[in-house]
């Protein structure tokens, strides 16, 4: 190989041969240390650093990150550009003609906003501001109640 000259420094490369852009590919990829470019590429650690330091190595592995981030998909720019469409969409669902896309798609929407298909459906009564409820529950048995119960949601449900 011969000596290199004073003014050169050791970690320089001139020139990027096909086996530099492929370290500089797989060190983007990651996961790997220069000891696993030793053994995969046949240089000894020293060379490998030289490579790895040198700036147009650096450059290599720059380019190489920048080109990947350009085509990297944005997600969620993506979906915050979906989302208008994907309500529209819904909207139409809601309003065609076939009852079960119609049905399907409100179990869909009423899911995802809190409130699960097959959820019991709660009904909070205030038994309390009742004034024509018998004041002592525990002298009803469960039918009395029962009773009092449906009597009070008809009553809320009517007015």
């Amino acid at each position: 190989m011969g000596r290199m000259s004073v003014a050169e420094p050791a970690n320089k490369i001139n020139y990027l041969h096909p086996h530099h852009r492929s370290m500089a590919r797989a060190l983007v990829q990651g996961g790997l240390r220069n000891k696993d470019l030793v053994v995969m590429y046949g240089f000894s650690a020293g060379q490998i650093s030289a490579i790895i330091n040198s700036p147009l190595f650096k450059a290599e592995v720059a380019r190489i990150e920048a080109q990947a981030e350009e085509s990297a998909v944005d997600t969620v720019r993506d979906l915050t550009l979906m989302k208008g469409r994907a309500a529209e969409v819904i909207a139409e669902d809601l309003y065609a003609n076939d009852r079960k896309l119609r049905s399907n798609t409100a179990f869909e929407v009423l899911d995802r906003t809190g409130h699960p298909k097959g959820a019991p459906v709660q009904k909070n009564l205030h038994l309390h501001q009742h004034q024509h409820v018998e004041k002592d529950l525990g002298k009803m048995d469960n039918r009395e109640v029962y009773e009092e119960v449906m009597n009070l949601i008809d009553e809320e449900d009517e007015g």
